[in-house]
């Protein structure tokens, strides 16, 4: 997050210069879902679909960033790939 979703100025740090918001504890889910998209993809890579789309599906929820809903998408069709003996990458 480089914006503050209250006053929209430009952060600098978990409190708002502008606005005084403190954004610390969202940022702090957005790092936890960051995380958490970083696992699925390394879990898509070695091949555990299950895991990673559960993972993908956690950071989505913390943070529904385009990544996390594209990533969701990708690992689901892999994974339906992979169920159905479809050669993959």
């Amino acid at each position: 997050m480089d914006r503050c979703p209250q006053c929209r100025g430009k952060l600098r740090s978990t409190i708002c210069g502008r606005c005084g918001a403190d954004l610390s504890l969202v940022l702090n889910i957005e790092t936890q879902a960051k995380t958490l998209a970083q696992h699925a993809v390394q879990n898509l890579l070695d091949g555990n679909y299950d895991k990673a789309k559960h993972l993908a599906s956690q950071a989505k929820a913390l943070h529904a960033a385009p990544f996390h809903q594209a990533l969701e998408g990708f690992i689901k069709s892999r994974k339906d790939m992979a169920d159905r003996d479809e050669p993959g990458w």
